[in-house]
């Protein structure tokens, strides 16, 4: 009777660690899940950002531009030393700008460079979307539908 103690005992144990391993086998197969969808959301985002980041190098661009022309017409109006004066002025914006261009396009490859690793690591994701099907409104980017 006691060898029928000890069998039944390790059925027991044998059952409960087998219902442990199961239980752990699922648990980890929904953490790769839980952690492929968040994979591909940061790619979703990353995506966004680059949009949002193009965007405003474009704008930053425009702008630069735009002062460019600004100053520019403002020197044709005032004296030889007023126009000197202004140029440096005019140049040292330009060349702030620029460096905040680079700044900005820098930043925009990382992200190109993250979002290309991450996408050759874990896929485009269920929904395939490209970078061009978001729209902006405001400062927002939003999915065209």
């Amino acid at each position: 009777s006691r060898y029928r103690e000890e069998e039944v005992t390790v059925e027991v144990v044998l059952r409960q660690k087998e219902e442990l391993l199961s239980k752990l086998e699922m648990e980890e197969k929904s953490f790769a899940a839980k952690m492929e969808s968040i994979q591909r959301n940061l790619v979703e985002i990353e995506k966004h950002e680059i949009v949002l980041r193009e965007k405003e190098i474009i704008e930053r661009k425009e702008e630069n531009n735009e002062s460019r022309k600004r100053s520019e017409a403002n020197h044709e109006k005032t004296l030889e030393e007023k126009y000197g004066e202004q140029k440096i002025i005019h140049t040292q914006n330009i060349n702030k700008q620029a460096g905040e261009i680079d700044v900005l396009t820098d930043v925009l490859n990382e992200v190109k460079v993250s979002l290309n690793e991450r996408i050759a690591e874990y896929g485009e994701g269920d929904e395939k979307k490209s970078v061009s099907e978001y729209s902006f409104s405001g400062s927002e980017a939003s999915l065209v539908s």
